[in-house]
This record gives structure tokens, sequence and C-alpha cells, in this order.
């Protein structure tokens, strides 16, 4: 596979237009400009950058998800070196020292440091190898530090509802990843751009809790399921599969429809699902394909350029979970019409076999079906069993098969 290849001048001269270090301290000016709305936790956290942008800048909130509050630096009155960048503050990691009792925080707070740490060298590592697949320019370049992040009472309690604590027992501060990234504009003057990515279908049937199209959309789920897993046969017309797979993933219709009228489009899509296909089976890594525009196709004077701006998972995923867990299922039911999912067994399940099915559409889609993502086993499962558990496991319904002490999914992420 040819990889694109930057030389390494020019990757030290891309790295040095990101500051490095930068200590000003925020002014609170300006609060009325931010759009903290939507999440009790947002307006609190415009201090969390304090670190890293000059005074007066006025960040503002401008998209939050499961893993990381992101921040505008507005354009004007600031340094070349400034401009056109956002903040990310991801408290994911900060749980054990915002949960530990106040004699053990000090102890708690070193470890969390030294985590982080190792935290960021991983992620570097994880940068270096999406370029050597995707290409370097396909993955934004950026800073992350470790920095002391302001906690409030209602900071705590959004993160963790349902955990009674005191107020005084609520640290000022924690350790927290905050990382600086340039700006990709999505919709300049002349230009498009596709999100190529699907959010967990489950999530969907979730919402449609005594809605007489839920038995419809199910049987979608499971046409839609088997095909992307190899469970089900292709039709000899691959029209009737994209639309069953756009049923399931309704935000991929745009992308077929631009495959349809556009070759240009339709074949670099093709090359993108190549590498994600070889990216898949030689790491076995499981990227984050659920979030908007978490990987885009982005169309600038007739050229399709791909941008991965945010596909690395918080968490540790990978496709060997998934492998673990099918044999696991397979092995304790004696009958394969007896195959359960236990509440833990979805919630380590979910990404890998969404980022499956997702990079399996994405081959449909762009004509390259005959050589799919695959995982051992995954064709056994039917798709009733992985809706069944899933959807059990969102909801908090209890399972004959789950054990007592069965993680829930945090639908927050999702």
């Amino acid at each position: 596979m040819n990889v694109h290849a930057r030389t390494q001048e020019a990757v030290a001269f891309e790295e040095q237009t990101i500051p490095q270090e930068a200590e000003p301290t925020i002014h609170s000016a300006d609060r009325q400009r931010r759009s903290f709305s939507r999440m009790l936790v947002g307006r609190h956290l415009a201090d969390a950058v304090e670190h890293v942008l000059p005074p007066d800048s006025g960040p503002h909130l401008i998209a939050h998800g499961g893993e990381h509050l992101v921040f505008e630096v507005p354009r004007k009155n600031m340094p070349d070196s400034f401009r056109d960048i956002v903040i990310k503050v991801n408290f994911v990691r900060s749980g054990a020292a915002l949960l530990a009792p106040a004699e053990d925080r000090v102890a708690s707070e070193l470890q969390l440091r030294k985590q982080l740490e190792e935290s960021i060298k991983e992620k570097q590592a994880k940068v270096l190898e999406l370029r050597r697949y995707f290409g370097y320019d396909a993955v934004p370049a950026h800073k992350t530090f470790i920095r002391d992040v302001p906690v409030t009472l209602e900071i705590f309690q959004s993160l963790y509802p349902g955990f009674q604590i005191d107020a005084k027992r609520v640290p000022k501060t924690t350790p927290a990843l905050v990382s600086v990234q340039r700006r990709l504009e999505l919709s300049g003057e002349g230009e498009q751009y596709v999100s190529l990515t699907g959010n967990y279908p489950e999530r969907r049937l979730a919402s449609l809790v005594n809605d007489p199209r839920r038995r419809e959309r199910e049987s979608s789920y499971d046409r839609a399921h088997d095909l992307l897993t190899g469970r089900r046969e292709r039709s000899d017309d691959p029209r009737q599969d994209i639309t069953a797979i756009c049923r399931m993933y309704p935000k991929m219709r745009p992308i077929a429809h631009l495959a349809e009228q556009n070759p240009a489009f339709k074949q670099k899509l093709g090359d993108v699902v190549e590498r994600l296909i070889a990216y898949s089976r030689d790491t076995h890594r499981c990227l984050d394909l659920a979030g908007r525009n978490n990987m885009t196709l982005m169309e600038s004077d007739g050229a399709w350029k791909l941008k991965m701006l945010d596909v690395l998972h918080g968490g540790d995923f990978s496709f060997d979970d998934l492998e673990r867990i099918i044999a696991e299922m397979m092995n304790r039911e004696i009958d394969v019409q007896d195959i359960s999912l236990r509440r833990e067994e979805a919630w380590k399940a979910l990404n890998p076999l969404n980022t499956l099915r997702v990079i399996n559409a994405l081959a449909f889609i762009s004509g390259r079906s005959g050589d799919l993502l695959n995982v051992p086993g995954v064709e056994n499962v039917s798709a009733s069993v992985w809706r069944t558990g899933i959807l059990a496991c969102m909801s908090g319904e209890p399972s004959s098969s789950t054990s007592s002490d069965a993680t829930m999914i945090d639908t927050r992420n999702l």
C-alpha cells in the first residue's frame, strides 16, 4: 500500500507552529459569548485552558462528546501562533483522583499524573501509526498537556450523576489532559465535506420504547447487521444491500448518493476503505468511527482529502476484545440458540462491533465489498443476540445471563 510520507524537516516545521509552552492566565470577561446551556459542566470549564492561552482570548465552548469538551479560540487579537486552534479538555481519565478519599488524594493525583504521562506517550505512538497508514496530512498536528483543571460540585455531579458527595470533599482542581489542535474548517467557500462515520444504531432503537416503528427498525437492523458481519449473503443487486445499510445508518445516505454521482469521490472512498481494513487487520486497534465528523472526506478544487479529526478512542478498545467475547459466548452455551450477551460483554463489544460494521458499510458503498473486515466468529452470532444484549444494557433491564457485578453502559458516551 502506498502510504504518503513527509520529510523530517516538514514534520518539524509544522510541529513548531503549535505553541509548546504558554502559561498566562485567561481573564473571565466576555462570558456572555459562551454557549454553555446544553451541559452543566461546560460553563465551568473555560478556565481549564488557562495555562495554554494568552490573556483576554475569551475561549468558548463549541462542542462536547463522551470524552472531550472542545473550546474555540477567537481569531481577533490573537498572536499568529495561536490563531485557528481549538482546545480539548478530557476528564475521562481523572475519575480515580476525583473519587479518592481526601486522605488518599495526594497519592492518587501523583499516580494519575504518571498515568496521564503514559497516556500522552501512547497517543503520540498511535498518531504516528495512523500517519503511516493514512498519510501525514490526514491527522491534524496537536500538542497535549497535563494541567490542573478547576472542579466544582456541579462539575463533579455532572461527571458522576447519582454519586453522593459533600461539597467540602470535592477537590478544587484535578489533573486532566488538555490538547491544543489546529482548527479544521469544514465549510470553506467552494468546498464540501462528507462525514464517514456511523453512530450506534442501538441508540436509535433504545429511543423507540413503546413506539410502533420499533419492530420494523429491529428487522432493518438485523438484516443490515448480518450483512455487514458476513452472516448474510450479499444480494445480486448491490443497491439493495446499500439501501439496507442506510436504513441501519441513515446518515450514510449522503455518502451513498455522492458515491453514485461522483466517481472521484467513490475512488477516494475505496482507497480509504482499503487503508482502514489494512490498519485494522495489522494493529487490531478499534478506531472511533461513531462520533460525527471524527473522520471526513473534504473536497477542494476537485480533489478529495481524508481528515481524521478524532478517531482515537479514549479507552483501549480492540478487535481482540470482540473475538474473545464471541469465543466466551460460544463456549458457555451448548446450544447455539441459547447464546446470550452479558452486560459487561456488551459494553466491551459495542465499539469494536460498530467500527467493524461502519468500515464494511463504507466498503459496500465504495464497491469494495469483496474483501470485508472480519473478526473470527462474528458471523456465528446473530444480530438479534447483539441487539437484545446491548439494548438491555442501555436501558438497565435485567438479563437472565447477566452477572450480578456486571457494568452498565454509560449512555453519556453514546
